[in-house]
């Protein structure tokens, strides 16, 4: 609690202290989750690109009850264009992999990356992501995904 009023967002960011922000997001009791959380949302843009508060978002959104991921997932979609922004940024490349794997925003995130995937492309960390989800190469599968982008596909 002591580590907590210094201020949950410092905590976030330190090159050690993320470590024990996560540790608070999968062991801590609700009520510090919860100010962990208020300040990953507080300022999400800025924190899905920390270099530190990164890893503490993508754990929140693996580790949190179902409620809170969701609430936490809108928060970093709700900005125009998030996540590929993040699918496009060292760090933030982590916030969409966990994106992705909330049930609630994965497809929602899926259709963002679809609907942007030639820019991803040409992008060092989008193009390592659309290779993970299958989706890279000049001649990689269409998105079946996103129903504009699948008609492309062949058949």
């Amino acid at each position: 609690d002591a580590l907590l009023s210094a201020g949950a967002a410092s905590l976030c960011c330190h090159k050690f202290g993320h470590q024990v922000a996560m540790s608070i997001v999968s062991n801590g009791l609700d009520r510090q989750r919860a100010v962990v959380l208020l300040a990953l949302r507080s300022n999400s843009r800025r924190m899905s690109k920390h270099r530190y508060a990164s890893v503490v978002m993508q754990d929140a959104l693996l580790q949190c009850p179902p409620a809170e991921c969701d609430a936490l997932a809108s928060e970093v979609l709700a900005q125009a264009g998030a996540a590929v922004t993040l699918a496009c940024h060292n760090y933030g490349i982590q916030v969409v992999r966990g994106l992705l794997q909330v049930p609630g925003a994965s497809e929602q995130t899926m259709q963002y990356l679809c609907k942007s995937q030639r820019r991803l492309e040409k992008d060092m960390f989008g193009a390592q992501l659309l290779q993970e989800l299958c989706l890279g190469g000049k001649f990689g599968p269409a998105c079946r995904h996103c129903p504009m982008l699948g008609m492309h596909g062949g058949a």
